[in-house]
């Protein structure tokens, strides 16, 4: 069921707006104070519970002394102090966990000394260890013992000198208890490892065969040097694609025929260099209209009648947005609402062509957020409370065609937020 919100304002009969303070809830209070701290005069801090608190703080710290620190569990103590170190002293140290020493210790190593670190367990240690290594020598590596696959991959591709401990098998050995860890199959998992630490080849046995077309053009996109490794017949028309867009030399293992339509609108908007092995008569109107966005140069190769018969309103704008020069062979009746907006963004010289009675309000909410100048076709009465919060947070010129009525609480807070000058007194 969609949530309705409390309105807050509405147009005086003298044609002020009036606001009730007092409706905005904790959560509320906690976003806007955290960018407009001068409202704090209004604010009802006992609506504020301890968690809003804390958000609150990490932002403007200048708010402590309204914070109850014997309410603050271990999760919310690493929360505040990661961010805001200068309230340690406050802190019940006993009350952290592993994980929230982990997570402490992560943002502030400069709290070790505190940490009583039997408290850590092995998840919390591989978490630890990938953003401050340095802690090595106080790890329990017997507690890694049933740490996740997932989490030993995340380590080592960021810290590979902990490979030594890792127990291989965890990751690969079919004889483990799946259970624990995620769904990837070997060849996913070599490519994910090794395309962030590749000198984990050797140490991790890697079995070659065991990479997919789609493993093996992930990894040679950034890993080219294990190409003498690849098995070139796995590779479809999209791995390949994918593949000549980062590292167009192994062109010559290509074999053409595999690269299906999108393939090829993907690869020649990105390497037009390609474009003599590319059979044209097989592509499909939005495949190639997807080229002369990216490369106009090639409308030599299409039919272009027949193309521009085809296109769509939605394809049109995209094509219009970079290539304005085809505007003469655009029927215009073809661009729907959205489809106007799009390209008016982009071009605004075509407004003399627009329908402007088809634009419904997220179009005009859209539209002159980018092209303001457009505000004298605008029916002010189309947008809702949502699009004047939106609307006036980047152009507050339009204050004075709003219906002030139609913003809700959220609306309210969202715009006092970015423009605090509309907070009624």
């Amino acid at each position: 069921m969609k949530k309705t919100t409390t309105n807050l304002a509405g147009a005086t009969p003298q044609g002020g707006i009036r606001f009730d303070w007092s409706k905005l809830s904790g959560g509320d209070w906690m976003l806007l104070l955290s960018e407009q701290p001068q409202f704090a005069d209004k604010c009802r801090w006992t609506k504020l519970d301890y968690s809003e608190l804390v958000s609150l703080l990490k932002k403007q710290p200048q708010f402590a002394d309204k914070c109850d620190w014997s309410t603050l569990d271990g999760y919310w103590w690493a929360e505040l102090l990661a961010i805001q170190p200068q309230f340690a002293d406050e802190c019940e140290w006993s009350k952290l966990d592993g994980n929230a020493w982990a997570k402490l210790l992560s943002a502030q190593p400069q709290f070790a000394d505190k940490c009583d670190w039997e408290k850590m367990r092995g998840c919390e240690w591989v978490a630890l260890l990938t953003t401050q290594p340095q802690f090595a020598e106080k790890c329990d590596w017997s507690s890694t013992e049933n740490v996740r696959r997932k989490d030993w991959l995340n380590l080592l591709e960021v810290q590979p000198q902990f490979a030594d401990k890792c127990d291989w098998r965890k990751i690969f050995d079919d004889k483990c208890d799946w259970r624990t860890l995620e769904e990837l199959d070997d060849g996913r998992i070599y490519c994910k490892l090794l395309r962030k630490q590749p000198c984990l080849a050797d140490q991790c046995k890697c079995d070659w065969g065991k990479l997919d077309g789609g493993s093996w053009s992930r990894l040679l996109s950034s890993q080219p040097q294990f190409a003498d490794k690849c098995d070139w017949s796995k590779l479809n028309g999209d791995d390949w694609s994918d593949l000549l867009q980062c590292q167009p030399q192994f062109a010559g293992n290509c074999d053409w025929t595999k690269l299906h339509e999108g393939g090829w609108a993907s690869l020649l908007s990105t390497r037009p260099e390609f474009a003599d092995k590319c059979d044209w008569s097989k592509l499909y109107y939005d495949d190639v209209a997807e080229i002369l966005v990216a490369q106009p140069q090639f409308a030599d190769r299409c039919n272009l009648p027949a193309l521009f018969s085809a296109l769509y309103g939605e394809e049109w704008a995209k094509l219009l947005s970079s290539q304005p020069q085809f505007a003469d062979k655009c029927n215009w009746k073809k661009l729907k609402h959205k489809d106007w907006c799009e390209l008016l963004i982009a071009q605004p010289q075509f407004a003399g062509k627009c329908p402007w009675a088809k634009l419904d309000h997220h179009d005009w909410c859209n539209l002159l957020q980018a092209q303001p100048q457009f505000a004298d076709k605008c029916d002010w009465s189309k947008l809702n409370g949502e699009d004047w919060a939106t609307l006036l947070s980047s152009r507050p010129q339009f204050a004075d065609k709003c219906g002030w009525s139609k913003l809700s609480l959220n609306n309210w807070r969202e715009l006092l937020c970015r423009q605090p000058q509309f907070a009624p007194m």
